[in-house]
């Protein structure tokens, strides 16, 4: 798989569709910049739903429904 960007877009590509994606534009960039820039992001965005969906807040403790 290669890293490939175009401005901020930043996606992972298999070797295959590397061709299709030069002639759309996109640039090979280095993994670390999808790691930092996509897969965190993507991390923090499921734990911060996941927590909404359990009810729980920072402390750890069940947050009370408001009427």
């Amino acid at each position: 798989m290669k890293t490939m960007r175009r401005g901020k877009d930043i996606v992972r590509v298999k070797e295959k569709q590397v061709k299709e994606f030069l002639t759309n534009r996109y640039e090979f960039c280095p993994k670390h910049v999808w790691k930092d820039e996509v897969r965190v992001i993507k991390k923090k965005k499921e734990a911060i739903a996941e927590k909404v969906k359990e009810g729980t807040t920072k402390r750890g403790k069940k947050s009370e429904p408001t009427q």
